[in-house]
């Protein structure tokens, strides 16, 4: 009698986890991914930090730079929220193209993904120095309009996006 109990009992909880052990095994692969052998799992900001020097400290900026990548990897539409200096941008915008063959794709060839890397520049120095101030509320303001600037461009389905680590320069 006692066996009968336990043998139902073990084999209920079998039934019980049969489920989950199919959930388990779904496909896991992420749609997009950044792969270079000198950078950890998702290097991406480090990547792009690694070909951009200043030599000179920059006004403290903080933007979201966004671009496409369609499913041959190939790297279109990029885009700042802000602005920064010239030199900064085209190094920036010549990272990004540079990166194209380190992304792994794993979406239908007639999708695109965008990929957003929130980019932030200059220090913060306190005192700050003369013609680099710095207001919080200009700064909150800047960024509900980067927020903004985010929305409007990428809308409110994030299922395409892919949200890169911060690069701090």
């Amino acid at each position: 009698m006692k066996s009968i109990a336990f043998k139902s009992k073990y084999l209920l909880l079998i039934l019980l986890m049969f489920p989950l052990c199919a959930f388990a095994q779904t496909n896991n692969k992420l749609p997009l991914s950044f792969n270079h052998p000198s950078y950890s799992q998702e290097g991406f900001s480090d990547f792009i930090k690694s070909k951009i020097t200043i030599a000179q400290p920059t006004k403290t900026a903080t933007i979201f730079v966004i671009f496409k990548i369609n499913a041959n990897g190939k790297i279109s539409n990029i885009k700042l929220s802000g602005e920064i200096p010239n030199i900064l941008d085209e190094k920036l915008k010549a990272a990004i193209i540079e990166s194209e063959p380190y992304w792994t794709i794993n979406f239908d060839a007639t999708k695109t993904k965008w990929v957003v890397l929130p980019f932030f520049t200059g220090k913060f120095i306190y005192p700050n120095p003369p013609g680099m101030s710095f207001e919080g509320d200009d700064y909150f303001i800047s960024m509900e309009n980067q927020f903004n600037w985010l929305y409007t461009n990428l809308g409110s389905n994030l299922d395409d996006v892919y949200f890169s680590a911060p690069l701090n320069q």
